[in-house]
């Protein structure tokens, strides 16, 4: 189906900024640029007559989502076009990847148009700064076949939309119908799901002293990443007027699209990773739970579970709730200093100066 193929073609606006000569030689090179675009997309429309088993006229949404294989090596596609009433007008799946044979990316599906079966292939077949085109061929169940070019446009580098041009063609590719231009829009499941992990965006501040006495104040800032799919956040100490950014974290949604994972790692060397495992949020005041795994500074495996609370959207509290430190479990009483409460000081991600 037509609309299915333009959502493949998306699936490479950032291989559009890669040399042709690099895509159609390395296969690494063609691959890494999709990830940006694994994700949920969306796009209304009405339908036209380029399709034997869809009748013309009837307005649509089609959703697609791309998500990588086990091993990475392949983009796994499924998609679903239906009415405003809830009926199917298409429906199917498949699968982006690259052929050594033909030193290009290919992509294979296989679906229902109002319940006829086919199957279509297609074959990246040019590539500038700005679009990608393919070479398009669908045969259904009861033998009707045809073919068509779908051209990609990137007018949004941020990676959120596009629009793809369908055009119907005979045998040889050369063009019988009109152009057909369609724009899919992200959909920004993370942004809908975090919960309370939107809340901290902005700065948050706490007064401390180190191990030694000596005052510091700890600082985090969050900010959205780009196309609010995931928040960013950063970790500072001041003291004695000089600033050292100490730790990064990425906190996005799971694979699935469910629920919510983070990154954490520290100029120390230790290396986190984590699950939300609860949450609840009830406007000012939330909280929320996580399980986490990764390595310790010294590279000993770790494990435990720890709980964050937001009050009156101000002030923010964390407690490590369990630590297994190489399999032992360990106290937590001086992981979890008394007083370590960080204050709202913006609504902004704020560098500390010094």
């Amino acid at each position: 189906m037509q609309t299915l193929t333009k959502m493949m073609v998306g699936v490479l606006a950032t291989a559009a900024l890669v040399a042709p000569a690099a895509i159609a030689a390395d296969q690494a090179a063609a691959m890494k640029n999709l990830t940006s675009y694994i994700g949920t997309w969306e796009s209304d429309g009405t339908t036209t007559d380029a399709w034997p088993n869809i009748p013309a006229g009837v307005k649509y949404t089609l959703r697609t989502e791309y998500k990588w294989n086990s091993t990475m090596d392949m983009a796994l596609s499924d998609w679903k076009m239906t009415t405003a009433d809830g009926t199917t007008l298409s429906m199917g799946t498949g699968m982006l990847t690259w052929s050594p044979h033909h030193k290009t990316l290919i992509y294979e599906y296989t679906g229902q148009d109002k319940g006829v079966p086919f199957h279509g292939s297609a074959t990246m077949t040019g590539l500038t700064d700005t679009s990608v085109t393919w070479q398009c061929y669908e045969r259904d169940s009861n033998g009707k076949q045809m073919w068509y070019l779908s051209t990609d446009t990137f007018p949004n580098m941020s990676g959120n939309s596009w629009t793809s041009t369908m055009q119907t063609c005979d045998s040889n590719w050369q063009p019988t119908g009109d152009a057909n231009p369609t724009t899919m829009t992200r959909m920004n499941k993370f942004a809908e799901s975090c919960g309370p992990m939107s809340d901290l965006i902005g700065t948050w501040t706490w007064d401390t002293k180190d191990a030694s006495g000596q005052s510091m104040t700890m600082t985090q800032t969050y900010e959205w990443g780009p196309g609010n799919r995931s928040i960013m956040g950063k970790y500072y100490e001041t003291q004695n007027g000089v600033t050292v950014m100490t730790a990064c974290e990425t906190i996005y949604s799971r694979s699935s699209g469910k629920g919510i994972r983070g990154h954490y790692w520290n100029n120390k060397g230790g290396n986190i990773n984590w699950n939300m495992t609860e949450m609840e949020d009830n406007g000012s005041d939330s909280w929320w739970s996580t399980s986490f795994w990764g390595t310790s500074a010294d590279g000993t495996p770790i494990t435990g579970s720890s709980k964050g609370q937001l009050s009156n959207g101000n002030t923010m509290t964390f407690q490590i709730e369990r630590f297994d430190y190489g399999g032992t479990n360990m106290p937590t009483e001086g992981m979890n200093p008394k007083g370590r409460i960080f204050k709202r000081t913006s609504t902004m991600a704020n560098v500390p100066t010094g």
